[in-house]
C-alpha cells in the first residue's frame, strides 16, 4: 500500500488542500469563460463532462444500490438536490463572473451557519449555545458586506449569499441519502444538472472555440477530482481535525484573482473573514469537545 492509499492526518490534510487548490482553479477558469460564454451554458458544459468523465467508471464497477442500502436511497431527495445543484452551481458560475474570487470565497465560508440552522429545521438537532455564538459572529462579518451604500451599489451580493444557502441544503439532503457507491452518486447527480441546463442552453447558445471547449472540458473533469479528494480527505481523517484547513482557500483564490485577473481583497474582505474564520473555529474546536 501506497502513501497515498493509507489513511491518516497527513493524508487527509494533503488532499483537502488539493480540494481546496482546486476549487479556486477551476473558479479562475469559470471566470475566465464566462466573458464569451453564457453561464447556463457553462454549467452545462461543466457536468456534461463531468457525467462524462466519470460513467467510465460506474460502468467498470457496476455501481448499484445495494438492498441494505436501497431502503436509505431515496429518489425524490436525490432529484431534488440535482435542481438545487442545477440553481446553485448557475448562481456560483454567475457570482465568479461579476465579483472577486476571494470575495466569493469569504461570503461561501458563512456555508456552516446556514447548515447548522437547517439541520436543526430539518434533522431536528440540538443547536448548543456555541453553535448560537458562532453563527450571530459569523454572520457579523457579513455586516461589512451589507452596508446601505455597498448594497445599493452592489446588490447581486444577495446572489452568493443565497447560493451558499442552497448548498448548504444540499448538505442536509446528503445526510438523509446513504448510497454503496458514491460514483453513481456524483454521476446521476451531474445527469440532473444538465438536463436542468438544456433547455436554457438552447436559448442562448454561443458556440466555443476548441480552446473553450478544453477548459470546458478541465472544469468537468476538474469537477469529479474536487469529489474525489474530499472522498479520500474525510475518509483519511475526521471532518473536525481537517475543517480549519478550509481557511486557505482565501489563499489560493487570493493568488489565482491576482494572477488571472489583478485581483486584490478589498479591506471589506479582509475584515469579514477576520469575523468569519474565528467564529468557525470555535465552532469546530467546542464540537470536537
Amino acid at each position: 500500500m501506497n502513501w497515498f492509499s493509507k489513511n491518516g492526518y497527513a493524508q487527509g490534510v494533503f488532499f483537502s488542500l488539493l480540494f481546496l487548490a482546486i476549487g479556486p482553479f477551476l473558479d479562475a477558469v469559470t471566470k475566465l469563460l464566462g466573458a464569451q460564454i453564457p453561464p447556463i451554458e457553462i454549467l452545462f458544459f461543466r457536468f456534461l463532462f463531468s457525467a462524462l468523465s466519470i460513467l467510465p467508471i460506474v460502468l467498470f464497477k457496476n455501481a448499484t444500490i445495494s438492498k441494505k442500502d436501497s431502503g436509505n436511497f431515496d429518489i425524490k431527495l436525490n432529484l431534488l438536490r440535482g435542481i438545487l445543484g442545477f440553481l446553485s452551481f448557475l448562481g456560483c458560475i454567475y457570482s465568479v463572473t461579476i465579483f472577486p474570487l476571494s470575495e466569493v470565497t469569504v461570503i461561501f465560508w458563512t456555508m456552516p451557519f446556514f447548515v447548522l440552522i437547517l439541520s436543526m429545521l430539518a434533522l431536528k438537532e440540538k443547536i448548543s449555545k456555541q453553535r448560537v455564538i458562532a453563527t450571530i459572529i459569523g454572520f457579523g462579518g457579513l455586516c461589512f458586506f451589507f452596508s446601505p451604500t455597498f448594497l445599493k451599489v452592489n446588490i447581486y451580493i444577495l446572489i452568493p449569499i443565497f447560493t451558499t444557502f442552497l448548498f448548504a441544503v444540499q448538505d442536509v439532503i446528503i445526510k438523509k441519502i446513504s448510497l454503496a457507491n458514491p460514483a453513481r452518486f456524483i454521476c446521476e447527480y451531474a445527469v440532473i444538472i444538465v438536463l436542468c441546463a438544456l433547455p436554457f442552453t438552447f436559448f442562448v447558445w454561443v458556440t466555443p472555440s476548441w480552446a473553450q471547449f478544453a477548459l470546458l472540458i478541465t472544469l468537468g473533469i476538474g469537477a469529479n477530482l474536487m469529489q474525489f479528494c474530499i472522498f479520500k480527505a474525510f475518509k483519511a481523517a475526521e471532518i473536525s481535525a481537517l475543517a480549519p484547513f478550509r481557511y486557505t482557500e482565501f489563499i489560493f483564490a487570493s493568488i489565482f484573482g491576482y494572477i488571472f485577473f489583478s485581483e486584490v481583497p478589498t479591506a471589506n474582505t479582509f475584515y469579514a473573514a477576520m469575523l468569519i474564520v474565528p467564529a468557525t473555529m470555535y465552532l469546530v474546536l467546542t464540537e470536537k469537545r
